[in-house]
């Protein structure tokens, strides 16, 4: 049995064409199979998660938040 590769290039995707309108824009799956956009946030805002089911969103990083060293404590470091 033959395989047939078929190479796609981002730019040439109906889906991302559609959803993508502004820099910044960020495609997730919302549902099953459904894609969605993210537009981006404000300045100073983080993009996080609520889980497996939840869609993703921005939210406030925190006045003087300092996200390298918060990054190494949730790595033990």
């Amino acid at each position: 049995m033959a395989v047939t590769w078929k190479r796609l290039a981002p730019i040439d995707d109906v889906i991302a064409k559609n959803l993508l309108t502004q820099q910044g824009d960020v495609i997730y799956a919302s549902g099953a199979s459904t894609p969605a956009v993210l537009h981006p946030g404000t300045d100073g805002q983080v993009l996080t998660t609520k889980g497996s089911g939840a869609n993703p969103v921005w939210a406030d990083g925190g006045a003087g938040a300092d996200i390298a060293a918060q990054t190494l404590s949730w790595l033990g470091l």
